[in-house]
This record gives structure tokens, C-alpha cells and sequence, in this order.
């Protein structure tokens, strides 16, 4: 079994930062959908956050 590993909120605001840009907001709700992720936009783009490589993109 793998070792959790998590990913900075600088890596997921590029990944949404492109979305959003290339396709709108309703784009970015769209991908966490799909992904399964639970926190909203604005708390993935929190500073400070770190994101668990299961729930991110």
C-alpha cells in the first residue's frame, strides 16, 4: 500500500488557475465533481493548505 502524499494549495491553484481561465468557473466545479473533492475553490486556494494526493486533481 502506498504512503499518503499531499500536494500544496501552489499546485492546485495552477491546475484550477488553467481551468478557470480556459474554461470558467463552472469548469473548475465541474473538475472537483469529477474528482470527488469536497473542499470548495477557495479553500484549496487557502495559502497555507495542503491537499491529500487521493482527494486532489
Amino acid at each position: 500500500m502506498m504512503e499518503p502524499r499531499e500536494t500544496s494549495s501552489a499546485t492546485i491553484s495552477l491546475i484550477l488557475g488553467y481551468v478557470r481561465a480556459h474554461r470558467g468557473d463552472q469548469a473548475v466545479h465541474d473538475v472537483l465533481a469529477l474528482a470527488q473533492v469536497e473542499l470548495s475553490p477557495e479553500q484549496l486556494l487557502e495559502p497555507s493548505s495542503w491537499v491529500c494526493v487521493i482527494n486532489s486533481l
